[in-house]
């Protein structure tokens, strides 16, 4: 969807994101470039920027209906211009995930500080992969009111946060989890994680899940059902901070690593 026609415009130039229902420019001379970001090319969603500001519009049905398809939707791709200055993401509610199946990447590099995803539909969602890697600003999550029912992957979800002190996941019921690999990974400053109503009946692979998540304390994970896991390498290694880890309920009978 990002595809600007003057070739300064990047997605590094970018300070804010608005995202409305409908926008008509006040003054078209601090329009520096404009675009349709529909897939069908017809106007239903447009881009315009402004300075620093990129408001994204749509054609007054009240939500923007996003792809099946969302990865690296406010990242990029090709891993070469990421929203590295972005400081204000506004109105991501306006955005209709209920069919999206894929979060890939989608907030991968931004470096805002504070994000409210809280109105977001992940119900049909079935991968998080690296949705907010290295996102190294953020502060805390509150992803309470995420249906991840139908996630299978969490790898590397929260790779390199390395700012992040709490997520809030509280009442995720997770039946088709498999992997949560590098989950945590390089959370440094991580200090509390409550999932201990996590359903981790289908989880295989936790390789790396908080590995270096040095200033955690406390973690309770006694009511994962690990019947089912095979590698749990590294998956506590550099938790230096650790003085209780509840364990005492895993099934391990069919670990290999």
């Amino acid at each position: 969807w990002f595809t600007p026609n003057v070739s300064t415009i990047k997605r590094n130039t970018i300070t804010t994101i608005n995202i409305v229902d409908t926008y008509t420019p006040e003054d078209v001379t601090t329009v520096t470039d404009s675009w349709d970001a529909s897939v069908a090319q017809d106007g239903s969603i447009m881009c315009y920027v402004e300075g620093t500001v990129l408001t994204i519009a749509g054609n007054g049905s009240g939500k923007i209906a996003a792809n099946e398809d969302s990865s690296w939707m406010f990242s990029d791709i090709d891993k070469t211009d990421y929203f590295t200055i972005l400081t204000e993401l506004n109105n991501l509610s306006r955005i209709d995930f209920s069919t999206a199946t894929n979060f890939k990447a989608i907030f991968r590099n931004c470096l805002i500080v504070n994000l409210d995803v809280s109105g977001i539909d992940t119900s049909n969602v079935t991968t998080f992969h690296s949705a907010f890697r290295q996102c190294s600003k953020l502060v805390a999550l509150d992803l309470s009111s995420w249906d991840v029912s139908k996630c299978e992957s969490l790898y590397a979800m929260f790779f390199d946060c390395s700012a992040l002190t709490e997520v809030n996941v509280t009442g995720w019921n997770t039946p088709n989890l498999t992997t949560v690999d590098y989950l945590f990974d390089q959370c440094t400053k991580l200090q509390r994680f409550d999932a201990t109503a996590f359903n981790a009946a289908k989880l295989t692979t936790m390789y790396c899940m908080f590995q270096n998540c040095s200033q955690l304390t406390e973690l309770d994970v006694s009511g994962w059902n690990t019947s089912n896991a095979i590698n749990m390498s590294f998956a506590f290694w550099g938790c230096k901070g650790l003085t209780r880890l509840a364990v005492e309920n895993w099934n391990v009978s069919n670990v290999e690593n």
